[in-house]
């Protein structure tokens, strides 16, 4: 388990790319923090924390940071963003 200890968020988790990297990440020993545009978590990773939102929304991101913050024990140690992050 090469992630263990690691705390990850991933971005796009819902499906595709974003839901294959989550299951590589799960299966290394990464803690989890998803979201994903869906309402649901995937089926595939049900346990893990999983926020629904949109990642142009300042207010979301900004709590999606803060939730990050509370979830980890230590710092976040690795992200995965299946898209671009909205620029001022």
């Amino acid at each position: 388990m090469r992630l263990q200890g690691v705390n990850a968020v991933i971005t796009g988790a819902s499906s595709g790319i974003g839901q294959a990297i989550a299951s590589h990440f799960r299966r290394e020993g990464a803690r989890l923090l998803l979201t994903g545009r869906r309402p649901e978590p995937p089926e595939s990773h049900p346990d893990d924390l999983y926020l629904a939102g949109d990642l142009d929304d300042e207010r979301f991101v900004a709590d999606l940071a803060a939730r990050a913050a509370r979830a980890g024990s230590s710092r976040v140690s690795a992200r995965a963003c299946r898209r671009r992050l909205a620029q001022p």
